[in-house]
């Protein structure tokens, strides 16, 4: 047997040319074999069967190499799963595969999903704060009223009578829309003293309310078309963190949200474009994504562009957020753990067919580099 065996952590297989069958669509006429012999593979089938089987390789044989370094050894996980699944797209290998390669990783930390490295974690997983739990206890289907607690991460914020969603993403730090800070017609900042966020609970009146010290909006945020609608709040106190009040992770830029098992939105917003009464009780529902050039033929590309997501029924309509959901999260399930990987921005009315939800895309490097910028300092 050939004793120089090549490398096969899913970061190198990755840049093999099994990864030219998920992001080009070819087909390559030979592959190096486990045992590093070249093998020369004409039909697609067999081509296939040599980059399952060292995936399944990488999970038995190079995981337990990392089990020191749990956080890492997450990461590989979540990278080979991302590139997998752009080839295979049944849910009994996400569990499989998922299954197999997290047990491998030792870590007292199970929210790395978000957090790789210590100068990218967040001071709610510094202190040993789970992040993202799913608490829900079935599958979403059709927008619901939230159990109470199911959403720990999400609150409100008001200013006077504007009311808009956020998400907690550390013991001081809000992640909203930007447009939710600044007064439409004047397009001024609100001073923080006029902001107030509300966290706790499902039930809008029995929040506790937090004041805020600072408020951070992109500077490069754009009115109407809402490019860089990102807004950062620093509370005057850290939040105390219960079953009720938990951070949400905040993804990677190289996480891709079409690999996670769902993504759902909540918010206390109207459920009728028509009607301007929000809702005393936190709903949730599921939004399938949406391809980018589907959403760019119906808004345009002034709308939509790699500062966004698109979310909801293209085809039927009759699931979205809306008014008074702004700022809130679009949260996706990976492996039990719910990531930030939008915010509610805008939209054509709502829930219309055609036009999906408009979100702030968390994975864009300006959106992440912003966030992480004010929350590390």
């Amino acid at each position: 047997m050939n004793q120089d065996r090549p490398d096969l952590s899913p970061l190198r297989v990755r840049t093999s040319s099994c990864m030219l069958i998920s992001k080009n669509k070819h087909w390559p006429l030979h592959k190096k074999t486990v045992t590093g012999d070249v093998m020369f593979l004409r039909p697609m089938i067999a081509v296939f069967a040599v980059c399952l089987m060292t995936g399944l390789n990488n999970i038995r044989n190079v995981m337990g190499q990392d089990a020191v370094d749990g956080t890492s050894c997450l990461r590989r996980c979540q990278e080979a799963y991302t590139y997998y699944a752009a080839f295979i797209n049944t849910q009994e290998f996400k569990d499989n595969y998922f299954n197999q390669c997290n047990q491998r990783c030792t870590t007292p930390d199970t929210s790395s999903l978000g957090s790789v490295t210590e100068e990218e974690t967040t001071s709610s997983a510094r202190a040993g704060i789970a992040c993202g739990p799913n608490k829900s206890r079935v599958r979403i289907v059709g927008g619901r009223q939230a159990y109470e607690c199911e959403v720990p991460w999400i609150v409100a914020v008001t200013v006077g009578t504007l009311f808009c969603g956020g998400t907690i993403v550390d013991s001081r730090h809000i992640v909203t829309a930007a447009h939710c800070l600044k007064n439409k017609d004047t397009g001024i900042i609100y001073m923080a003293s006029s902001v107030q966020v509300r966290v706790g609970s499902s039930r809008i009146g029995a929040q506790r309310v937090y004041r805020v010290g600072q408020v951070f909006v992109h500077s490069r945020h754009v009115p109407g078309i809402n490019d860089y609608d990102v807004a950062v709040l620093r509370l005057t106190q850290d939040l105390v963190f219960s079953d009720c009040v938990t951070p949400l992770c905040l993804p990677e830029t190289w996480m891709n949200p079409f690999s996670a098992d769902y993504c759902t939105a909540a918010g206390w917003g109207v459920t009728d474009f028509t009607s301007s009464r929000l809702q005393q009780n936190l709903r949730i529902v599921e939004l399938p994504l949406v391809d980018m050039a589907l959403c760019r033929n119906s808004y345009g590309p002034r709308y939509v562009n790699d500062l966004k997501l698109c979310a909801g029924d293209y085809i039927n309509g009759g699931i979205d957020s809306c008014q008074g959901d702004s700022g809130g999260p679009l949260m996706c399930l990976y492996n039990g753990r719910f990531v930030l990987h939008g915010i509610v921005s805008f939209g054509s009315g709502c829930a219309r067919a055609r036009y999906p939800g408009i979100y702030t895309k968390v994975t864009n490097t300006y959106i992440s580099s912003f966030i992480r910028s004010i929350i590390g300092s």
